[in-house]
């Protein structure tokens, strides 16, 4: 083998093969094709092991009450849309009502957000090395490596926010109509898995409106081509919210904005957007979160002078592929934008670290380039220190995460970390109750006092019966959607997690049946308890506003 180089070459790109006829054969560079070669390494192993996390880690409380809706499929839910449950039911079909049938269609999709962000990253920074440690990046921060375990509704939404802009730039890039109805396709699919989805319209006209090709774009029929497409995609769930104007959108915006739109009148003002803040810097850990900061600071003034050193020519030839300088605003905003508005709202009302999910899949392709460069800082070896311990640190506590929802290794007493954990005890003690009623008549309908308690029981009880949550407010009021009220005269086996609560308002009489405690390598995690009773008529029936 002869290698041939070339003059505008900085690494040997060709190779001439001797045997037969000359043949030429280009080739990455031997450095960043090694290094490419270890994150697909890395990233297959780590793709085995959430699999086998995803098959073993029992559901977690709300991945059961998402199952609960794919066995009653709707346009909508009280408290999101519908595409964690066409996921989900299209998952069960497929493997069973088992763990992993719940999770492997929202894990595949999930597995293909890490090569779209190095996609992204490699797009911008014309860099290997700047993808290959966004791909790192992103399958190590435990928002995301947690999050691709997890059949929540923001899995779907992070694969679809992803996609969309990939095909977002190459409808820009090509000017093609059918590319800017695939791209509104995308972005009404993510419509279908979470509310904030809406931010990406924002997002996407920004950049546009600050690119020259943008702007002569705005003036073309592609964009709002994409935008009916979106609407006519998710225009079955926006008539199902039509109809059920007490919850979705409504519910979340009571949720996120607080009494800013109805909802509790409780402000958290500082407070709430520190809380906001430290939720980031737990989800993402805090060297990560702070580089990745610094690569989103560094990227807006870049932006505003139109790219700086990076930045294409005013005039761009119809079709011409995109210049970093124009790929850039395709990053920046779609990080910026929620950041902005859910900082802003973390003021009027309490946050959840994973509204924020979103932003990353274009924060960490910015944080690629922002470790790269840090790594080559010759003069300064401390920042080559802090990058391999902050990704270390993300890893490691994304794997002990996933090890310790599956296999305990310390006695928390509550938390996230037990939410996964006691499900099948709970379940079987109450088999054992059912069993030692006896009787060959109908067996006793099972009512739980929350929705969470409800959902565990349905799919971990045999045959997994329907069951009610008669006393539910609030998320888990799809259940009202569903459940069978009762007839009257039905006899009914209530848990709950609290001591005889409002029993009289279900039973004419009740038995207590005793109490159950969970236990997680010694440590109570939780007790429930369980009442026999006759059903009063209409027990499981909504109750009046």
């Amino acid at each position: 083998v002869v290698p041939a180089c070339r003059a505008q070459h900085s690494a040997c790109g060709a190779w001439a093969w001797r045997r037969g006829p000359l043949q030429v054969r280009w080739v990455p560079p031997p450095e960043p094709l090694r290094a490419a070669s270890r994150a697909v390494i890395v990233f297959v192993a780590a793709s085995v092991l959430l699999l086998v996390f995803a098959a073993k880690t029992p559901l977690a409380f709300d991945e059961a009450y998402y199952w609960q809706w794919s066995r009653h499929l709707a346009w909508g839910y009280y408290d999101h849309p519908p595409m964690i449950a066409f996921l989900i039911g299209a998952g069960v079909r497929l493997l069973g009502n088992n763990e992993l049938g719940v999770r492997l269609v929202p894990l595949l999709a999930a597995l293909s957000v890490p090569w779209m962000i190095q996609y992204l990253a490699r797009r911008y920074w014309r860099r290997g090395d700047a993808a290959v440690w966004a791909l790192v990046g992103a399958i190590s921060i435990p928002l995301l490596a947690v999050g691709m375990t997890v059949a929540t509704p923001d899995t779907p939404l992070v694969f679809f926010w992803a996609a969309a802009l990939v095909l977002v730039l190459r409808a820009v890039e090509r000017e093609r109509p059918a590319d800017w109805l695939l791209a509104g396709v995308a972005t009404g699919l993510g419509l279908l898995s979470k509310y904030p989805m809406v931010l990406f319209y924002p997002a996407v006209f920004a950049a546009l409106l600050s690119l020259p090709r943008g702007r002569r774009l705005l003036g073309t029929a592609g964009p709002y081509g994409a935008v009916l497409a979106s609407l006519a995609v998710a225009g079955p769930m926006l008539l199902w919210q039509f109809h059920h104007t007490d919850g979705g959108l409504w519910f979340q915006l009571r949720h996120g904005l607080g009494s800013a739109a109805g909802g509790s009148a409780r402000v958290p003002g500082v407070a709430g957007f520190a809380t906001f803040v430290a939720g980031q810097v737990g989800v993402v850990t805090p060297v990560l979160f702070i580089l990745s900061m610094v690569a989103l600071g560094r990227a807006i003034p870049c932006l505003v002078r139109g790219g700086g050193s990076r930045s294409a020519p005013v005039r761009r030839a119809t079709g011409a592929p995109l210049a970093p300088g124009e790929v850039l605003p395709f990053l920046v905003f779609p990080a910026l934008i929620p950041l902005v508005v859910f900082a802003a709202a973390s003021f009027l009302a309490k946050s959840q670290p994973n509204w924020m999910a979103p932003a990353y899949v274009t924060a960490i392709a910015l944080l690629g380039g922002e470790l790269a460069r840090q790594l080559a800082a010759p003069r300064r070896p401390w920042r080559r220190w802090a990058v391999w311990g902050g990704v270390g640190l993300a890893a490691s506590l994304s794997l002990y995460v996933h090890v310790e929802t599956t296999v305990p290794l310390v006695a928390y007493k509550s938390g996230v970390l037990t939410q996964t954990w006691g499900h099948r005890q709970v379940a079987g003690w109450v088999e054992g109750l059912e069993r030692s009623l006896g009787g060959a008549g109908r067996p006793p309908r099972i009512l739980a006092s929350n929705y969470k308690l409800a959902s565990v029981l349905a799919f971990y009880l045999p045959g997994r019966p329907e069951t009610c949550a008669p006393f539910e407010h609030g998320s888990g009021s799809a259940y009202y959607a569903w459940q069978r009220p009762s007839t009257g005269a039905e006899q009914a086996i209530f848990v709950s997690d609290r001591r005889a609560p409002g029993l009289s308002r279900l039973f004419t009489k009740t038995v207590p049946l005793g109490e159950h405690t969970v236990r997680r390598k010694g440590q109570a995690v939780r007790t429930v308890w369980a009442y026999l009773g006759v059903l009063r008529p209409a027990a499981c029936a909504p109750e009046p506003e």
